[in-house]
């Protein structure tokens, strides 16, 4: 994956997430993990395996 789309996907991630992190930073009760980005990542990764195969089943 380029940085360019490396660096677009976290700065996405970070627009979602950052609102909550800044909410909820201070609380002792709370604790903010970042997932989204990998599930991000592993869907586009998966998305680009399919593609990969039909392309291939079709240009074979």
């Amino acid at each position: 994956m380029s940085e360019l789309k490396q660096y677009s996907g976290k700065a996405m991630v970070n627009s979602w997430s950052k609102p909550f992190y800044d909410a909820f930073s201070e609380s002792k009760s709370v604790q903010l993990y970042e997932v989204l980005y990998f599930c991000y990542l592993t869907f586009h990764s998966f998305l680009a395996c399919v593609v990969n195969q039909l392309f291939s089943v079709l240009c074979c």
